[in-house]
């Protein structure tokens, strides 16, 4: 499957996150929800996850080389 299909097949799910992301909103590092949701979705996905990344930050970590490649940063100051 081609990247663009890829997204395509996900882009309801983004859009559903983002929505939902903007109607809890969280303070600077104290983004204790989001971060919760982002490292439950990464563990459905197979992700090795690291939590408390500078208070509300997430690492996945995909070892085995299989599975989907995704990457979000986000920054609020």
């Amino acid at each position: 499957m081609k990247a663009l299909e890829q997204a395509n097949d996900i882009f309801d799910q983004l859009v559903a996150w983002r929505r939902d992301f903007h109607m809890h909103p969280e303070l600077g590092l104290e983004t204790y929800r989001t971060a919760g949701i982002v490292a439950g979705v990464l563990r459905q996905l197979g992700y090795a996850v690291q939590e408390g990344i500078a208070k509300g930050g997430v690492i996945g970590i995909l070892e085995n080389g299989d599975g989907p490649v995704i990457m979000s940063r986000a920054a609020h100051y």
